[in-house]
C-alpha cells in the first residue's frame, strides 16, 4: 500500500498523548494498533485534501511567486511525514484515537488495508468516524478545553474538538539571496500565508461543522523524524 508506518517509540511522543491501553497490549496488538493509526492517518489525510480543498491551496501556495521551498524529508515531523505523499506543505497534525473505533469500523478499515474498498467507500467511513477518533480528551471527561499541539505557547494551542491543520516548510532557505532579501521575501511569505490560513479556517469550519485551527511550525517547533518504514 506504500503508507508510512509509524513506530512504538514514534506513537509514544505524539503531544498531547490521550491514547488509552496501549502500553498493556501485547506486541501483536500493539503492530496492528500502529498499522491502523498510520492508514487511517493516510486516508484521512487524502479526504481532507478534497473536502476542504486543502490540496488546492498547498498547490497554490507551492506555485506562487513567493518561493516557498518544501521542507527536506528528513526536517519533517512525524505528522508531516505521515501526509508527504499527499501534500507539499499541510498535513493534518491531529492525533488518531484508534481504540475508539468499535469492532465493526475495525472490520471496515481491515477491508481498507486489504484494498477491497472503493475510494467513495473510504471517504463515507472517514467522514462517519474522524470527528470522534481525532478529539483530545485531556480533561477524560468528554468536555470541551484548549489544548498544546506543539510547545506550551498560544501558537500551538487549539479546542480540542478542531481539526488542526499543520503548516510546515524551509522558512529559513536563504539560497542565493541576501540577509535584506531574505527579510523582504520573508516578510512578504508571511503576509499572503496568513491570508490562505484565514481563508482556509473560515470555509473549513463551516464545511465540517467544528472549529479549524492552522497552525505553522518550524525546525523549532517540530521533533524531526527521518525512519522510512512503509507498506
Amino acid at each position: 500500500m506504500n503508507i508510512r508506518i509509524i513506530s512504538e517509540e514514534e506513537l509514544n511522543s505524539i503531544i498531547p498523548n490521550n491514547i488509552q491501553g496501549f502500553s498493556q497490549m501485547d506486541k501483536p496488538e500493539k503492530q496492528q494498533y500502529l498499522i491502523y493509526y498510520s492508514v487511517y492517518s493516510y486516508f484521512l489525510n487524502k479526504y481532507m485534501a478534497k473536502k476542504i480543498n486543502l490540496k488546492y491551496y498547498d498547490n497554490l501556495i507551492n506555485d506562487s511567486e513567493y518561493l516557498l521551498k518544501k521542507s527536506n524529508e528528513y526536517d519533517m515531523d512525524l505528522y508531516q511525514l505521515k501526509a508527504n505523499k499527499i501534500f507539499n506543505y499541510f498535513y493534518i497534525r491531529n492525533n488518531i484515537y484508534i481504540e475508539r473505533l468499535t469492532s465493526e469500523e475495525r472490520s471496515i478499515l481491515n477491508r481498507i488495508i486489504s484494498g477491497s474498498l472503493k475510494n467513495e467507500e473510504i471517504d463515507k467511513f472517514i467522514e462517519s468516524t474522524y470527528k470522534k477518533l481525532i478529539f483530545e480528551d485531556s480533561l477524560k471527561n468528554g468536555e470541551l478545553c484548549n489544548v498544546f499541539f506543539g510547545p506550551q505557547n498560544l501558537s500551538f494551542a487549539a479546542k480540542n474538538n478542531s481539526l488542526v491543520i499543520g503548516f510546515n516548510y524551509d522558512e529559513f532557505n536563504a539560497d542565493n539571496i541576501t540577509d535584506e532579501e531574505w527579510d523582504k521575501l520573508h516578510n512578504n511569505q508571511l503576509q499572503f500565508l496568513y491570508q490562505i490560513f484565514d481563508k482556509i479556517e473560515n470555509e473549513s469550519k463551516n464545511i465540517l461543522n467544528i472549529p479549524v485551527k492552522i497552525i505553522k511550525y518550524n525546525s523549532f517547533s517540530s521533533v524531526k523524524l527521518n525512519s522510512k518504514k512503509e507498506v
